[in-house]
């Protein structure tokens, strides 16, 4: 795997850079505005080594980036994974991804996340500094009607709705906003009586999701829609989230990025980073969860698995594409419709 960097907010007064395949070389540590190479001495703020550094620095305002150089006079652009927007906790840049020709997906042109409705007031001023230009939201109406974009719709930027049928993520939903347990007792009872058939249940509703994103038909006239939009270069830099930020985003996140060439390794990372991002948020659900079902750990488990993000859910759906066609690429070009010119024009787009 070629290497790629990028930074983490640890605290209010540090930043983690952590290096993959950086094979603990020494570099140091440059910060600047724009997303370009920069290695002027005045923005030199640290050195580091090895594959994760902790810097002392007041967490800086967005946008801003990072160049590292390396003992061997190698650079590389990195910015912030998971931005530090307050009350979002999976708004991420897609940047410094290496494909497969030795490009890279570039960094502030590409975003994903979860609903803009989570954000602080605060918050939507650093989203409009991030200059992006359009978003497109996966989230069934009634999902978006009751969790609008506000304010003003974030600044009155392009709003596209290309609505997958995501009925678990959605079930997921609903689960998360119920204000009491009882509401779902019959729910417990059923779960209950389902594992007495099927230990595994757990995660296979999400699975099940993954799947028919392959191959149901208004699922893939969203995802097409999703894919035209995203390689319009007047729509970018583009958002584009549903709920979570790591469902029906990670199955488009995943098309965008095969559609780059980028590795399937590193697209399963990017996937699971959903992971790190929800930490703290799916514990917290699955000590209600514990409540809910008076200490039954399994049946806890089972809805604890409409909020996790877990390999073999991306996987299931990587799989079902590959038991007909050779790549996910072909997959597009065949099954989706999308033009080579398309393609082309994503990479145009956003390779470096």
């Amino acid at each position: 795997m070629s290497m790629f960097a990028e930074v983490y907010k640890v605290d209010e007064h540090s930043l983690s850079f952590e290096i993959h395949d950086g094979k603990e070389m020494s570099y140091e540590i440059y910060m600047h505005q724009n997303a370009q190479i920069c290695t002027d001495s005045h923005c030199l703020i640290a050195n580091g080594k090895g594959s994760q550094t902790i810097v002392s620095l007041p967490s800086p305002l967005l946008p801003q980036y990072f160049t590292l150089k390396f003992e061997n006079g190698e650079t590389l652009l990195c910015g912030y994974r998971i931005l530090p927007l307050q009350g979002m906790y999976n708004f991420r840049d897609m940047g410094g991804y290496p494909n497969k020709e030795g490009k890279r997906v570039k960094w502030g042109k590409l975003y994903r996340g979860d609903q803009l409705y989570n954000m602080d007031k605060e918050a939507y001023d650093a989203f409009h500094a991030l200059d992006i230009h359009s978003i497109i939201d996966f989230r069934a109406y009634d999902e978006y009607t009751k969790n609008p974009n506000t304010p003003a719709e974030v600044y009155q930027i392009r709003q596209y709705h290309c609505i997958p049928e995501g009925k678990a993520a959605a079930m997921a939903g609903d689960l998360a906003t119920s204000p009491s347990a009882m509401h779902h007792k019959y729910d417990i009872d059923l779960i209950k009586r389902e594992l007495q058939q099927d230990p595994d249940l757990a995660g296979k509703s999400m699975i099940h999701q993954q799947k028919e994103f392959t191959r149901n038909a208004n699922s893939i006239e969203a995802f097409r829609d999703t894919i035209n939009l995203i390689a319009d270069e007047q729509n970018i830099p583009v958002y584009f989230h549903c709920r979570g930020g790591k469902d029906r985003t990670g199955f488009a996140a995943m098309l965008l990025l095969a559609l780059l060439d980028v590795d399937e390794e590193i697209i399963m990372y990017d996937y699971l980073l959903t992971q790190r991002a929800r930490e703290k948020k799916n514990q917290a659900y699955l000590e209600k969860f514990r409540k809910m079902a008076n200490g039954d750990e399994a049946v806890a488990q089972v809805l604890l698995s409409y909020f996790d993000t877990r390999k073999d859910y991306l996987q299931a759906a990587i799989d079902e594409i590959h038991q007909s066609y050779s790549s996910i690429q072909e997959y597009a070009v065949q099954k989706m419709g999308i033009r080579h010119e398309t393609i082309q024009k994503l990479k145009s787009n956003f390779l470096e």
